[in-house]
């Protein structure tokens, strides 16, 4: 999986940089944020259907979605074998 680094701290932390020698010792000691993203295919809440028209509708925690793709993702996502990484 990649590093995820603040954008925002990333950049106050380079204005003050003179040399790409720097900037890259700056970046190598930041700290990495802790982000995961679980596509709606790989979810435990996710579950799928069709309706009386034959068109087919997403469920996740009890809501009902139409419009959503299995490679969508919200911030309730939790991988379906617990794993939690990418």
């Amino acid at each position: 999986m990649s590093d995820l680094i603040s954008r925002c701290e990333l950049f106050n932390k380079l204005a003050p940089v003179q040399t790409l020698g720097e900037a890259y010792g700056i970046i190598q000691e930041m700290e990495t944020v802790d982000a995961v993203t679980v596509r709606c295919k790989d979810c435990k809440y996710f579950d799928s259907g069709t309706d009386e028209d034959g068109k087919l509708f997403f469920k996740c925690l009890g809501w009902v979605y139409g419009g959503t793709s299995e490679d969508d993702f919200c911030s309730h996502g939790e991988r379906k074998d617990g794993d939690g990484s990418d």
